[in-house]
């Protein structure tokens, strides 16, 4: 039911965003949002991948809270650094991402910067958020 009310939430929210981006400043920041949005579903699908397949299951096998601890600082001092070089490698080769996929948007190469620092704070989130799905605290 969560699924079902995100996935169809989400998408109107999306197109509520880009309607109002239409109708108060321009077709085309309305597109370069859109744009900037895709790009960051793709790397992120990617990143969130990674992040379930390895947390999960280490999560799960935790009982006590000073291992959920322990592990929470495990995966902050050496997967979060490496998705984070991993953002700012997509931050440094922003020009040629946004020519190879959306020629002629010079707009969205000035987006990245504020993109990635979100979406970097949402993978750290990603991370509290499994101890929630591995523990079955979900419904807490």
């Amino acid at each position: 039911m969560m699924s079902f009310c995100s996935t169809i939430l989400l998408n109107y929210v999306e197109i509520s965003i880009r309607s109002t981006l239409f109708k108060q400043i321009s077709e085309y920041d309305a597109g370069v949002w859109t744009a900037m949005t895709n790009i960051s579903k793709n790397y992120m699908v990617f990143f969130e991948a990674i992040f379930s397949m390895y947390v999960l299951p280490k999560f799960s096998r935790i009982k006590l809270k000073k291992e959920f601890t322990k592990e929470l600082i495990y995966i902050y001092k050496t997967l979060l650094p490496l998705f984070g070089i991993g953002m700012l490698l997509v931050y440094f080769c922003r020009e040629w991402i946004v020519n190879l996929i959306y020629p002629n948007f010079e707009g969205l190469s000035l987006l990245f910067k504020w993109q990635l620092i979100g979406d970097f704070v949402k993978l750290a989130s990603i991370v509290l958020a499994h101890q929630f799905l591995a523990r079955k605290l979900v419904i807490l």
